[in-house]
C-alpha cells in the first residue's frame, strides 16, 4: 500500500481562461496555464510578471508586453504598438482634415461674397453647406 507521505502533493496548475488585466501587473504565478485573456499593456516592451519563471501561454492577447525567457509560448497575440503614436496620428489626421475643410469653406463663402447673392457657407457635419446669410443650417 502506498504511504501517504509517497504521493506527490502538488497543486494543480491554474488555468486562466478569461479577464482583463490591460495596462496593469497580471496576477500571474508560476504553473499556471494562460489560455485566453487580456494582458496588454500601455508601452511596447513591457516586462510582466517577471518573477514568474515557470508559466505556459496558449493563447491570450498580450499587446507590448515581452514574454520571460522561461516561458512556454505556444499562441497569443504578441505585437506591438505605440498606442501614443497612434493618437497624436489620429489627431493630427483629423486637424489637417478640419484645417483644409475650413480653408475650403473660405473660399466658397468668399466667392458667395463676392457675387452678392445673399449666401454664406458654413461647416455642418464635416461638410460645407450654402446657406442664406444668417440663416443656420438644418
Amino acid at each position: 500500500m502506498t504511504e501517504p507521505k509517497d504521493i506527490p502533493n502538488e497543486e494543480p496548475k491554474a488555468t486562466v481562461i478569461c479577464g482583463n488585466w490591460s495596462w496593469r501587473e497580471p496576477e500571474l504565478q508560476d504553473g499556471d496555464v494562460v489560455t485566453g485573456g487580456n494582458f496588454s499593456q500601455e508601452r511596447p516592451g513591457t516586462v510582466i510578471c517577471k518573477d514568474v519563471k515557470d508559466l505556459t501561454i496558449l493563447g491570450g492577447n498580450f499587446t507590448n508586453c515581452v514574454a520571460q525567457p522561461t516561458w512556454i509560448v505556444k499562441g497569443g497575440n504578441w505585437n506591438q504598438v505605440d498606442f501614443e503614436s497612434l493618437d497624436a496620428a489620429e489627431v493630427a489626421e483629423k486637424a489637417a482634415k478640419a484645417t483644409a475643410l475650413e480653408a475650403d469653406r473660405v473660399k466658397v463663402a468668399s466667392a458667395l461674397a463676392t457675387a452678392e447673392a445673399g449666401l454664406t457657407a458654413v461647416v455642418k457635419d464635416g461638410q460645407i453647406v450654402v446657406v442664406r446669410t444668417g440663416e443656420v443650417p438644418k
